[in-house]
Order: structure tokens, then sequence, then C-alpha cells
């Protein structure tokens, strides 16, 4: 089993990595794996991006192939969408209390 990381995916998105390219291809799609940390950051930097339509077009679909342990997806949406608003005010560490919470659940206004 392969569990990719953050940079893993982007580079791999990106198409920044030929031998990356070629192992991610390589492996079956059931032998590789996200975690809900690797979706939430993934998601947390399409949040901040310019072209976030654009990104999330391209993302959503990449993330939906992996099993994804620990929080659904539907969490890691919830999570980009609250560090995208703290992030400007420097509060990232805040993130870590939301880890203690049902995240599908928690409503922010």
């Amino acid at each position: 089993m392969f569990l990719l990381d953050t940079n893993v995916c982007i580079r791999f998105l990106e198409g920044r990595s030929e031998p990356l390219r070629k192992k991610m291809l390589s492996v079956p799609a059931g032998r590789k794996c996200l975690c809900s940390i690797v979706v939430a950051e993934l998601l947390f930097g399409a949040a901040k991006s310019k072209r976030k339509e654009q990104t999330l077009v391209v993302l959503l679909p990449f993330i939906q192939r992996f099993k994804s342990y620990d929080f659904e997806l539907n969490a890691a949406l919830h999570f980009a969408d609250i560090r995208e608003r703290i992030s400007p005010l420097k509060a990232v560490r805040l993130v870590l209390m939301i880890f203690r919470l049902p995240q599908s659940h928690v409503q922010t206004t």
C-alpha cells in the first residue's frame, strides 16, 4: 500500500516529475491511498488558489480516486474552508482544535 503525501500529489498533478508520473501510473489504484490530513491540505491549497474553481475541477476527481483514511471528504472540505478563513489571521494553530470535533457536523458563520 502506498500512502501518498501532499507534495507527491501536488507534483503529480502539476506534472513536475516524469519518474513520479511513471511510478504513480504503474501502481494499481487500489494500492494507493490518502490520509485525511493530505486531503485537507490539498483542499486548503485549492481554497487559497487564485484559480480555485479550476483547481477543484482537477483536484476533486483526483482525491475521489483513492481511499482516504480517518475523516470523510465532507469533513476535509469543512477543514479547508475554516483554515482559509483563519489563515490571514495567522491563527493556523487553531486548526488543531478542529480535529477534536466531529468535522462534518461543525458549523461556522
